[in-house]
Order: C-alpha cells, then structure tokens, then sequence
C-alpha cells in the first residue's frame, strides 16, 4: 500500500509540472495582475535546452513610455558588474491613415531579461537603479517564460528588437505565406488581414494585456517566369 501511494503522488506531481510548463505569460498575468512596486526578489524556474548552457527568459513590467530608459539603465549596471545578461525591448512599426509610419512598442511596459540564472545579486544590482519594475507573475515569485510563450519570444529575439513590414504572399485557399519579415514562421498565428490598411493581426501568448496586435505587411512581387525558347 505504501508502494502504490508514492507512487500515485508522484504522477500527481508529474502532471502539476506539466500543466505548470503550459501557462503562457498572459495566463500568469491573469492570475496576478501585475502592480508597481518593489520587492524581494527570488529565480525563476530554469529553461533548460538541449545540447546548450542554461537560458532563462524573464518579463520586468516598467513604467509604460520608459521601456528604452529602463533598458538601458538595467543593462548598464549588469554590464559594470560583468553579468551575464542581455535586455530586449520590441518595438514595431504601423502606418497612420495619411500614410505616414510610426513606431510603437510590440509589448506595451514589456522589457525581457535574458539571463543563464536570475540571482539575488542580478535582483540587488538591478533595484540599484532606481527605477520601478515588477517582475511577472510577482517579484516574490518571478518565473521564467516557458512553453508556446517562450517560443514566441525566441522568434523576436531572432529576428531583432525591430519587427518593420513582412512581404506576404495570398496563395488559393485563404493561404498566406510570408517570405521575409518578422511574420516568417508565425504564419500559424494569424487571425484575421485587413488589405485596405496593409496590417495583419496576429494571436499571441506573450501579451500581458490582451491575445492579439496589429503588423504591416507588403504584398510580395513574384517574378513572372522566363519563357522557354523554342528550338
């Protein structure tokens, strides 16, 4: 009897962690809405990868308009104390209705710490700075990003802090196949185009405040074939 219980309790705790790997930033922050303070900190679950060092990905919610300070502020004193880490701030660009471009940010109060271990050290040098941050879901408890989330955010930082226009492709039966541009790969994630206004709409699993936002999109010039010369 006393087999069969440990044994039930550890598939119970099996399936705790499995579900636990599923939970998207927005699905954390659903469940502890994020406030402006500060506080003790702690690390994160670690996100192990195969065949590479340790690499674990954290949310800091700042002051909304001061993400680009906070940035550099942050990466600024980790740098000085030689620490392994790197910030990330995206930004995207969208078109007015007179045509002209503006740039605002992909994650609205967003900065990613990227870093191999979040250490209490890390968490004293970064409230050195003086800026207001809150690590998400809580800074008692910040956890590290995982699962279709974590995905997502590796797809932006390999493209770059920047996501401009995509060249998209409409092909038979409602398909859409982007062929450069932030939107290669995330073909999967689209919900809806608007052709009036060149902006497609994509479902995500990193936005705290919603599932969804807007990217500009050209539509790709396909090389007509050269015909074949007759003998």
């Amino acid at each position: 009897m006393i087999f069969i219980s440990k044994f039930i309790i550890r598939i119970s705790a099996y399936f705790v962690c499995v579900e636990i790997q599923q939970l998207s930033l927005y699905d954390m922050v659903k469940a502890s809405p994020p406030s402006w303070c500060f506080g003790p900190g702690g690390w994160g679950f670690s996100q192990r990868e195969m065949g590479t060092a340790t690499v674990e990905y954290y949310c800091l919610m700042v002051r909304a308009g001061k993400e680009v300070e906070c940035k550099e502020q942050i990466q600024h004193i980790l740098d000085q104390h030689e620490v392994n880490a790197r910030l990330y701030f995206f930004q995207r660009k969208l078109k007015k209705g007179n045509g002209s471009f503006f740039d605002v940010p992909l994650f609205t109060g967003c900065v990613f710490l990227q870093t191999e271990r979040l250490t209490p050290e890390m968490l004293k040098l970064i409230r050195q700075t003086g800026i207001y941050f809150h690590f998400l879901p809580r800074n008692t408890t910040p956890l590290s990003i995982r699962g279709p989330a974590l995905q997502e955010l590796k797809h932006y930082v390999d493209y770059g802090e920047y996501l401009d226009a995509s060249q998209l492709l409409f092909l038979p039966e409602r398909r859409i196949k982007a062929v450069s541009g932030p939107l290669v790969g995330l073909e999967g994630s689209i919900y809806k185009v608007n052709k009036k206004k060149k902006q497609i709409t994509l479902f995500s699993k990193l936005r705290p405040d919603g599932d969804r936002f807007d990217l500009i999109y050209e539509d790709a010039v396909v090389a007509a074939p050269v015909p074949r010369r007759e003998r």
